[in-house]
């Protein structure tokens, strides 16, 4: 959408999307962006090894998305921190699991519903 344009996204065109700047959310990022969708994107640190990296990509990743498809006004994606959670959490239940997405997409809710997004998107492999 570029400047001249004047559309409103209907709340259904809304989504919050979790961004690791991984091929499965990236490739995610720009197809819904390309379906004409308004996406408010989000990263969540929830202890992972290669979190900064994971972090710098999400948001060259979203940066080169806007740039592409000239989205105007351009937006920041944001940070979710779960590591206090973490580290409240014994060491047998490993984030790698199963409980993984649906505790990250939990945790984005209330940035999607602050957003007025109706959806919130995960890649496959998040």
């Amino acid at each position: 959408m570029t400047n001249d344009e004047t559309t409103i996204i209907e709340p259904e065109r809304r989504v919050c999307l979790l961004l690791s700047g991984g091929l499965d959310s990236s490739v995610l990022a720009a197809w819904l962006v390309h379906q004409g969708f308004e996406v408010s994107p989000v990263f969540v640190k929830f202890g992972q090894s290669n979190m900064k990296l994971e972090a710098t990509a999400a948001k060259e990743v979203w940066k080169r998305i806007q740039e592409w498809q000239e989205i105007d006004p351009v937006t920041e994606v944001q940070t979710i921190d779960l590591l206090g959670w973490r580290r409240s959490v014994p060491d047998w239940m490993s984030m790698g699991s199963l409980p993984r997405n649906p505790l990250l997409v939990l945790s984005a809710v209330p940035h999607a519903r602050d957003k007025g997004c109706r959806w919130i998107a995960v890649g496959c492999t998040a």
